[in-house]
Parts: structure tokens; sequence; C-alpha cells
């Protein structure tokens, strides 16, 4: 309800160049295999699977690469490998353009592909000249991304080089620590606020908008569209409400779940029968135990 700081105006701290990574360029010869690197802190969040798929079309394609998935590792290996990679994969469903590892990629020379939805609205917050310059795409189209981005070595240099003139000129420990100090002290810019109102982001990192048109549409469905909390922002309340009433054939798998939803319900109501004269045969039996009781009894 109120401005807050733009977290793009601050920066994430890039670390030093990892070992193996001192050169200006990771790769000397274009006849090698291109490196890929994933390392997924969250492998179901990071969309690994897809990314994995990916890469084996690819292979099968012909495309010679030597894939590297490391997760669950100590973090110096993970600098390690950065110092080997050409190019690295970061996560399939980001909201960000630059998040960590691939702030660590960039100080260590090498390109990252990100990908995501509505890379539009986050253009609409950035600092001008402070775009990551890293490989932004929609997740359907990561494959065509990666076979483009490794179609051309020399465009894999000036990428890495790129990103790591970024991160050193923009995100420096230094010059971040000094934009905290600004944001703590209250002497920041006041460039540096963004109102609430004015950001048309309406997805979230590592969910597909699917998941979040259900999520928003069984909101609205049981409680009401005053239960999104968003009264205070017209437009982003509009889009849900759009987004909670579009039709059903735009979404085939979802429309598979309202069908497999539907037929358990059926089910349930046939077993909940069943039950229900199961029910009835066990209050006859005790009925008729309870007079044969009463009449032993007598």
């Amino acid at each position: 309800r109120r401005p807050f700081l733009n977290w793009f105006e601050i920066g994430v701290p890039a670390p030093p160049r990892p070992p193996g990574a001192e050169g200006e360029a990771h790769r000397t010869d274009d006849r090698a295999a291109i490196r890929i690197l994933h390392a997924p802190s969250h492998p179901k969040l990071k969309g690994t699977e897809s990314i994995r798929e990916a890469i084996r079309s690819l292979v099968d394609e012909g495309h010679d690469l030597d894939y590297v998935e490391i997760a669950r590792v100590p973090h110096a290996e993970v600098r390690a490998e950065l110092g080997r990679c050409d190019l690295v994969v970061d996560q399939l469903y980001s909201d960000t353009p630059m998040a960590g590892l691939a702030v660590e990629a960039a100080a260590a020379g090498v390109p990252t592909i990100v990908g995501g939805f509505g890379w539009t609205q986050p253009g609409e917050v950035l600092p001008e000249g402070a775009t990551p310059p890293t490989f932004l795409c929609h997740p359907s189209d990561l494959k065509a991304t990666i076979e483009r981005v490794i179609g051309d070595p020399g465009q894999l240099r000036e990428a890495g080089a790129a990103c790591r003139d970024f991160v050193s000129s923009h995100w420096s420990a230094t010059r971040v620590a000094r934009r905290f100090l600004e944001a703590a002290g209250g002497t920041h810019p006041p460039s540096w606020l963004i109102d609430p109102r004015t950001v048309h982001y309406e997805y979230g990192c590592g969910v597909l908008p699917t998941q979040v048109r259900t999520a928003v549409g069984g909101l609205i469905e049981q409680f009401g569209c005053e239960s999104l909390k968003l009264g205070h922002h017209p437009w982003l309340e509009q889009r849900y409400l759009e987004m909670a009433n579009q039709d059903m054939e735009d979404h085939p798998e979802l429309r598979r779940a309202e069908e497999r939803i539907r037929a358990l319900e059926a089910e349930l109501l046939r077993k909940d029968r069943k039950l229900e004269n199961f029910r009835g045969m066990l209050s006859r039996r005790d009925a008729r135990i309870e007079r044969l009781e009463r009449k032993t009894r007598r």
C-alpha cells in the first residue's frame, strides 16, 4: 500500500571471479563441446526436468554439448564449475532476469539463460541502463534459445564479457554496499521508490500461469473477489478476474484436471451411497439384536 525500494536500484553484490575464470574468455577452441551448467537449488522449482529434456533433444539432433548438472553440493564446487563452463541455464520460471547464480556466472564471465513469463513487466521497473544482459526466454522457447546461443561461440564470448562488465560496473560489492547505506539512511534518490500500483506482474517465481489462474479462481469462487486483497490495485484485481474467467478451452490441462475431479466426485458419491446402504443394514441388524436381547431378558 506504500512505495517500496526498487531492488534493481540496489543490486546483488558480485563475488570475485571463481578459480579458473581469470582469462578474458573461457572458450579457446570453437570446435570443442560447449559445456553447459545447471545448478538447481530446488529442481522442481527451477524446471530442471524440462531443462534436461531440452538438452537431450539438442544432443539427439547432433549438437556437441557437455551438460553438467550439480545440486546440493558445497558452494565452492559450484564456483569451480562456473570457472569451467561456457553457458549457464539457470531456471525456467524466474521472475527476475538475474538472480544469484546468474550474478556469480557473470562474475566468471559466463552468460546465463533465464526462462520466465512476462518479461516486459519487469522491464518497466528496471533503472535506465541497468538491464542485466542475460538471455531471457519464455519457458516454451528454452530449446530454441539454447540452440541459438550455442550456434555462435563468438556470441557466447561477447555475452560473457557483457555480463562480467555489467556486474563489475553496476553490482560490485562496494557499490551495492554504498546503496544499502543510502537506503538505510534515507538518503537515496526518490527515483529508487516504486508505487506498487504501477507493478503489472501477475505471475511469480516457480509457478506456471495455469497454477496462478487455478489458485486465484479458487479463492474468488469460495470467498469472493475481496479475498484477493487487491482493492488498492484495480489493474491487478481486474487482471486476476479476467484470468479466473478465461475459457477452459484455452487450457486443455486444466480441462482434463476438472474432468478428473468430476469423475472422482461421482465415484465418491457412489461410494457414499454404498456406505449409506451399509449403515442402514447395520442399523437394522442392531435393531434385531436389541429385540432378541429384550426377548431373552423376558
